[in-house]
């Protein structure tokens, strides 16, 4: 019986290092490109939900800037977003540590301290992913670095969406 249990308690122990080394190696592969224009998000990398956000985001930003480009003020700026939408920092990070993991079911949480090099600054975010179809794929940003409007990556999404141009 001892022994029936080390080996249910081994392979659980297993499959938790797995779930944790392809959840490290998703968000590994997706900031280690320091990708701040989300309109070329690796989609491979982005659950279902949120890759259909930001290409309905990109397509508004398309259509907001023909609607600019052929309206009385041809020279405004068009409804847009700017900076990076996947941490709290508009400049975006240029280096991540996981700090911590946690994983329930078919979905995790892992806290990232980021930090941007340039502008010598250092936040922690927390990255939400979602299993699908066999991967973990990032699901949403909740800003912890940033004080006052979105607290997240679908919501800074959400609320663009729902705006309207003048």
């Amino acid at each position: 019986m001892a022994a029936l249990f080390a080996l249910v308690l081994g392979m659980l122990a297993g499959c938790a290092n797995r779930a944790d080394r392809d959840i490290r190696e998703t968000i590994d592969r997706y900031y280690t490109r320091q990708q701040v224009n989300f309109r070329i998000a690796d989609s491979t990398l982005l659950s279902s939900g949120l890759h259909t956000l930001v290409r309905q985001t990109a397509d508004k930003e398309k259509y907001e800037a023909e609607k600019t480009r052929n309206g009385p003020f041809p020279t405004d700026k068009p409804l847009m977003i700017e900076g990076d939408i996947f941490t709290s920092i508009y400049e975006g990070q240029d280096k991540h540590v996981i700090k911590s993991l946690a994983v329930e079911k078919e979905t995790a949480k892992v806290q990232i301290e980021f930090s941007n090099t340039n502008y010598n600054m250092t936040w922690n975010d927390e990255i939400r992913l979602v299993k699908e179809k066999g991967a973990w794929r990032i699901d949403d940003v909740v800003f912890k670095g940033k004080k006052g409007g979105p607290g997240s990556t679908r919501q800074l999404l959400d609320e663009f969406l729902k705006l309207t141009s003048p």
